[in-house]
């Protein structure tokens, strides 16, 4: 078996949000942030879910398109500034070449929404963003918004299931190839996301509630409706979601990816570490994006074969994303 690093397709980073609430340089090493070039060269990530995400002030319905916009201007100047070392894809080939053939300069960017607030209460705002790469869509970040609720809502106080516009952004994602998100919407709203979902469905960045009973992870039942729609569960690097004690250990996040595989199949496991998204302490070992090539060596010396390893690396999601986009 090769001994060649293995690529990272990590599904969810907030690299956009960071730097617009944080200014700094991504292009050259920046010391305390969880992305820069230099770390995702290390780590070896393909492919990043680089999200659209609108923080809670800036997510009424005048506010949110303006500040996904800026956003989006913010990533679009450090592709630019790059000099080909970053770059966005958007169809299937491209996406594919990007993690079958990894460019050694720095990985592929593929646009993310975390929440619809960009979208308004307007379906036709969907397809401007699809014209513009957007290729997966979380319907909600821990909010209710016009699509549904999100994990954040009480449970007391939860609708039992995506709203009409929600249901609707669903029909559409499959008629434009984007694959839904479940990360942040709320367990009761997930059935009308698989019912009217016309491909797999994915949780970008999370935890499972069998290793850590936490409120944004998911149950055994939503595991398995992933896997039972060809989709993926992307397991995250972010204490609060992941941690058992403490800041969290690569035996904390093998666990959780290893419930997943036990749960709904090999096939399911994937990886979106939330990098750029939080503050504060992060899990040893994986304390940035350079930190992939560790996780590799802990799962491979707790038994993984390197075929398990680059399924739940790059394999399994590079599976929906083949399926789903155009």
């Amino acid at each position: 078996m090769s001994d060649a690093p293995i690529p990272v397709v990590d599904l969810h980073a907030d690299l956009g949000w960071r730097m617009e609430t944080h200014p700094y340089d991504p292009l050259s090493d920046a010391p305390g942030e969880h992305i820069d070039l230099p770390r995702l060269r290390r780590g070896g990530v393909a492919l990043l879910g680089t999200a659209l995400y609108t923080p809670a002030e800036s997510a009424a319905p005048e506010a949110a398109a303006a500040y996904a916009a800026k956003v989006l201007r913010i990533l679009e100047s450090v592709v630019d500034r790059s000099g080909g070392a970053l770059r966005w894809v958007r169809g299937r080939a491209e996406t594919a070449s990007a993690v079958r053939n990894p460019d050694p300069r720095g990985p592929a960017f593929l646009l993310t929404m975390e929440g619809v607030a960009p979208l308004g209460s307007d379906l036709s705002a969907l397809d401007r963003f699809h014209a513009l790469g957007l290729r997966v869509v979380g319907l909600t970040h821990n909010p209710r918004n016009a699509a549904g609720d999100g994990t954040g809502v009480p449970a007391a106080e939860r609708r039992r299931g995506l709203t009409p516009f929600g249901r609707d952004l669903v029909l559409r994602m499959g008629d434009l190839g984007i694959v839904p998100d479940i990360a942040h919407l709320a367990e009761e709203a997930c059935g009308d996301v698989f019912g009217n979902a016309a491909g797999p469905v994915i949780c970008t960045h999370g935890g499972v509630r069998a290793v850590k009973d936490h409120w944004r992870n998911l149950s055994d039942d939503q595991v398995r409706a992933v896997a039972a729609s060809g989709g993926v569960v992307g397991v995250d690097a972010y204490p609060g979601h992941v941690a058992r004690s403490g800041r969290g250990t690569l035996e904390d996040v093998a666990l959780h990816m290893e419930h997943v595989a036990a749960t709904g199949g090999p096939g399911a496991v994937a990886v979106g570490a939330d990098f750029a998204g939080f503050d504060g302490d992060t899990v040893e070992g994986m304390e940035d994006a350079a930190g992939y090539p560790a996780l590799a060596r802990f799962l491979l010396g707790r038994g993984w074969t390197r075929e398990q390893v680059e399924g739940a690396f790059w394999r399994n999601t590079l599976r929906v994303l083949e399926a789903v986009l155009r």
